[in-house]
């Protein structure tokens, strides 16, 4: 569609009534670029509930009417389900809303469905994500969705062994475009059929020197091990895997040790004699 498509909805001046107090007094709607944005003008804003004065999301998103959520403005991380779907929203600045709203589809198909960002009359942003029933997660907060709750508890050794390996080879594919988490924990990963996504993604960046990547993946070999999902014997396969896929990343980071450069072997052991000592 050429130009844009804007609309502006204004219901009639009254007396605020407790109802009224809970919708907005105009909206706006654009749509250009494969996205729509919706500003909404509020008259009171009173209510302890959450209102949003702005929202843009995916054209294939978009949220019709929703222009307030049931928690407080301002909680960090809130549940949603706005026309029998699921949203997660999380606190964040403008900067990064944007950003990984942007970034959507572009880096890997490992991190979580984001739709959209909103900002509250407050000022606050929030982005958003899209969850499914179909997912599992290990995030007791978020057992109020529709997303099925679990515990390391229930798992048996071989259900260890293969989230170790999905964690790795998700953990692999953003390493190999220079991508940081900012952190690996289970509360912030999503199972599904398929393997698992990586979720709450506000301290995700652009890493400046592949060696960042290597120094992640200790750091969450350590926290795996930590949480007893891989045993020392076990740690030669998961370094062995991630040295496969994100070569170029160990063999940098290895060189600022070791100018001369060691093969592949030596950097494997090198490795895990970091991560377990």
């Amino acid at each position: 569609m050429s130009g844009n498509l804007s609309k502006t909805i204004t219901t009639p001046k009254m007396e605020v009534s407790e109802f009224y107090k809970e919708m907005p007094t105009s909206v706006k709607r654009i749509d250009e670029d494969n996205r729509v944005k919706v500003s909404f003008k509020w008259e009171d804003q009173s209510t302890s509930h959450m209102q949003i004065e702005y929202g843009e999301y995916l054209e294939s998103e978009f949220l019709p009417d929703f222009y307030r959520v049931n928690a407080r403005d301002g909680t960090d991380t809130v549940c949603a389900k706005h026309l029998n779907c699921e949203y997660i929203l999380r606190k964040t600045g403008r900067e990064v809303a944007i950003a990984l709203l942007n970034a959507h589809g572009k880096i890997s198909n490992t991190l979580e469905n984001i739709v959209g960002y909103l900002r509250t009359v407050l000022g606050n942003y929030y982005i958003i994500s899209k969850i499914s029933s179909l997912f599992w997660t290990f995030d007791s907060r978020l057992k109020r969705t529709g997303m099925k709750y679990v515990s390391i508890e229930h798992f048996d050794e071989q259900h260890k062994d293969r989230l170790v390996e999905m964690i790795i080879e998700s953990l692999s594919k953003l390493h190999s475009k220079s991508v940081l988490l900012g952190g690996v924990s289970l509360n912030k990963l999503l199972l599904t059929d398929s393997g698992v996504q990586f979720s709450d993604l506000r301290e995700m960046r652009v890493a400046r020197k592949k060696s960042h990547t290597v120094e992640e993946f200790k750091n969450t070999l350590r926290y795996l091990f930590s949480l007893g999902l891989v045993k020392k014997e076990q740690m030669f396969y998961p370094v062995a895997m991630y040295l496969a896929s994100n070569e170029k990343g160990c063999k940098e980071w290895d060189q600022e040790e070791n100018e001369t450069g060691r093969d592949s072997n030596e950097i494997a052991l090198r490795l895990e004699r970091e991560i377990i000592e």
